[in-house]
């Protein structure tokens, strides 16, 4: 018959990726002679001091070794940074490194299986595949340590394009750590400096996104990608998505607000060229794709006069 402890720590793996905690097994009521004798038998694992496992199981996966880094970092450990990117899904950021992060003064800070980060800060977990990991926002602050500008706020903008993420919320919890003149802030600073919300302008991959975030929820057939309607006295040829029946092209505009006054010529131009084809042209702002969705799909709707 099956030990309680045994029968705990079972219930305790299957949802750690088959790995547990030595305070796990202690507060079933094991004792370190009990812990010891399963050991021995190969019944349990010993993977470092505080974690164990349960035998049989890839020990590459990287996600048992978040846990197990986990285990050895201490009860209020989080999964964070490179780890943490990858569990949220930021797109270029795969499953491959592990770390953690504990707060300062507490927890295992020799771990065989990551890296571990102190802070003084400690952010409330989201759970992700029931993993405790930093949230999305307070992630990519703390990667301001380790990425640069540019790479950061691709991924910034990759999160905010996603909905995700807006620019206020992430400054919202920049801001407090920023006072505390953590490692790393000023790589967030000089993102978040070009992004306020008045001014951000997205890169037109993440408009296009956006974009289609709308125009796969249409019925009927998709808009074609970056079709060449043909050009004249220097007009671009390619529109960012066009419905060929009936006949409607989609622009998404990324740029400033004093940008598009500027333009205003140059797209009345190339409207008119369109139109001269057979093709209206509807235009939305990054602000409406972002913030105004339902709106531009009626529209969208109502312009294709679809059900």
């Amino acid at each position: 018959m099956l030990h309680p402890v045994d029968a705990a720590m079972r219930e305790h793996a299957a949802q750690q990726h088959s790995t547990f905690a030595r305070r796990q097994a202690l507060a079933a009521g094991a004792s370190p002679e009990f812990i010891n004798g399963r050991v021995q038998s190969g019944d349990w694992i010993r993977e470092s001091l505080q974690a164990l496992s349960f035998p049989g199981h890839d020990p590459a996966c990287v996600r048992r070794r978040i846990w197990l880094a986990l285990h050895q970092a201490g009860p209020d450990a989080v999964a964070s940074h490179w780890a943490a990117m990858a569990l949220h899904q930021v797109e270029g950021f795969p499953l491959a490194r592990v770390a953690v992060t504990v707060p300062h003064g507490q927890g295992n800070h020799r771990n065989p299986f990551g890296k571990v980060h102190q802070t003084v800060a400690p952010a409330s977990p989201v759970l992700i595949d029931g993993i405790p990991t930093t949230p999305l926002a307070r992630t990519l602050v703390d990667m301001g340590k380790v990425l640069g500008k540019k790479r950061l706020g691709e991924a910034v903008d990759d999160a905010v394009a996603a909905r995700r993420l807006t620019i206020p919320a992430l400054s919202a919890v920049y801001l407090p750590l920023a006072r505390s003149g953590r490692e790393g802030v000023r790589t967030m600073a000089a993102v978040l400096a070009t992004r306020d919300e008045e001014g951000y302008v997205p890169p037109h991959t993440v408009l296009e996104r956006l974009l289609d975030d709308v125009l796969d929820t249409l019925p009927g057939p998709r808009a074609l990608r970056q079709y060449d309607i043909g050009g004249r006295h220097g007009l671009p040829h390619r529109v960012d998505r066009i419905f060929l029946m009936p006949p409607l092209i989609v622009e998404g505009d990324g740029r400033r607000w004093h940008m598009r006054v500027r333009d205003q010529k140059r797209d009345r131009e190339r409207d008119r060229h369109a139109l001269r084809l057979g093709y209206p042209t509807a235009r939305y702002g990054w602000e409406e794709l972002m913030y105004e969705r339902e709106a531009v799909r009626a529209e969208l709707l109502a312009l294709l006069e679809r059900g």
